[in-house]
């Protein structure tokens, strides 16, 4: 069992992780709907963020057999949605496209997570959901911190108090 949370954990931070702490993107992937500023690469992963946590969440709210589980899924897809809605006129602002599916990351972690069920998945969603907003959290921290835009800046710091009440509830689950 904790060769699975550990494989699960090591999916999801592989799945989102980089989604969200790559700030600059390389000049040869600089192309019109990408990232071109350390503020539009956030923006972008914060969408896409908001997008695969949503899928991932709802998927837990089937799967997951403790209540704890299930509720802090209904949270989360929450939280994904209201972040999806705040971000979306934000994309259009800095100029990056809305995703339109998972990153080929977040769908492997998503596929490999869709085998499990019951406490296995519990445990899984659980541990990877650690992990996930433990680097949301810090990345947002960082926007709110850092962020050139003054609009950009204050929504981060708005949506921390809400990741962070939800990392402690991931880590309060047994």
């Amino acid at each position: 069992m904790k060769r699975l949370i550990l494989i699960a954990t090591c999916a999801w931070l592989i799945a989102s992780a980089p989604a969200l702490v790559q700030y600059n993107a390389p000049a040869a992937a600089r192309t019109a709907g990408k990232p071109t500023t350390p503020d539009s690469a956030f923006v972008a992963a914060a969408a896409q963020s908001a997008f695969s946590g949503a899928a991932i969440a709802r998927l837990a709210e089937t799967r997951a057999a403790s209540a704890d589980v299930k509720r802090l899924a209904r949270e989360m897809v929450a939280i994904s949605e209201r972040m999806a809605s705040d971000v979306a006129p934000m994309l259009k602002a800095q100029g990056v496209a809305a995703p339109g599916e998972m990153d080929q990351r977040q769908k492997s972690a998503f596929d490999w997570l869709q085998k499990l069920e019951g406490e296995a998945f519990d445990r899984a969603f659980v541990s990877s959901m650690r992990a996930t907003r433990a680097s949301e959290v810090m990345v947002f921290q960082r926007a709110s911190d850092k962020a050139h835009d003054s609009e950009l800046r204050a929504w981060a710091g708005r949506m921390l108090p809400a990741l962070k009440t939800q990392q402690e509830g991931f880590n309060n689950v047994k």
